[in-house]
């Protein structure tokens, strides 16, 4: 009884050691009174502090979470809060949220369907009851329920809290929609808008000194001019001529000292109009 008390206890914020004192509770040497100052050497304490939610427990809680968070959305949505959530003409395209939790990274896929939620690789799944803070779904004929609540993070990231009946996750949730090239590695150019690559004044491996032209793209018959914005050696160049780019795609990285491109205060890009 306390073992299962403690286990649906909603304790969010600080982390305690509240899967290890469950495990001993629920462990029969324990309950036989088998207990000595020896007890987790015995029985190993890595094996009595590991979580209790395990992988597929973790992954429907996920899920519990994500589709919670699209509830939430469509609570304070303050344009058209009526429609269905994710509405798109193209109703086969998924919605999709990424969120890490203790067991990694959890991407998940789903719609809403005039038949109800359909999630990716949960075919048996069936949404019962849905509202921003709590989830019920049958999963394969058993009733699962999850309650879900919500925090800020760092660096303006948002942290989910998923109190369910196999115990309590915390994930941490991605951004819906990154600008692009944000994962982009260290001193790469991107694209200002997007176009065609018309012009490549550069290799792999060649120097080039701060404000140097690179390469141009062309949009709307205006050429764009890619400069260095630091003194350094190309050491990558993923486009050729000919090749069409997005904003914000990477166009080349710079491999060097950026010291020189913050004392010159050179721009990396500088439109010039074209014929």
């Amino acid at each position: 009884m306390g073992a299962r008390a403690l286990t649906r206890a909603v304790i969010h914020g600080p982390r305690t050691n509240r899967d290890l004192l469950v495990r001993v509770l629920r462990h029969p040497a324990f309950a036989a009174g088998d207990t000595d100052t020896a007890f987790l050497d015995r029985h190993s304490l890595d094996t009595l502090a590991a979580p209790l939610v395990d992988p597929a427990d973790e992954r429907l809680a996920a899920v519990a979470a994500v589709l919670a968070e699209s509830a939430y959305r469509r609570a304070g949505a303050a344009v058209l809060g009526g429609i269905p959530s994710g509405w798109r003409n193209v109703p086969t395209s998924p919605q999709r949220s990424v969120l890490t939790g203790p067991g990694g990274e959890h991407q998940v896929s789903y719609r809403f369907t005039r038949a109800g939620v359909t999630v990716d690789g949960l075919p048996d799944a069936v949404l019962l009851s849905l509202t921003a803070d709590s989830v019920v779904m049958d999963t394969g004929g058993l009733i699962r329920r999850w309650r879900v609540a919500r925090y800020p993070g760092p660096a303006g990231s948002r942290r989910l809290d998923v109190d369910g009946d196999a115990g309590h996750v915390t994930f941490a949730e991605a951004e819906r929609f990154p600008e692009p090239g944000d994962a982009a590695d260290e001193g790469s150019l991107r694209a200002p808008m997007p176009g065609t690559v018309v012009a490549l004044h550069v290799a792999v491996g060649d120097e080039v000194s701060t404000a140097q032209e690179l390469l141009v793209i062309e949009a709307m018959k205006i050429q764009h001019v890619v400069r260095a914005d630091r003194a350094g050696r190309i050491e990558a160049l993923p486009v050729r001529v000919g090749s069409t780019v997005e904003v914000g795609a990477v166009l080349a990285v710079l491999a060097g000292d950026g010291a020189q491109a913050q004392q010159d205060g050179s721009p990396a890009q500088q439109g010039e109009a074209g014929t």
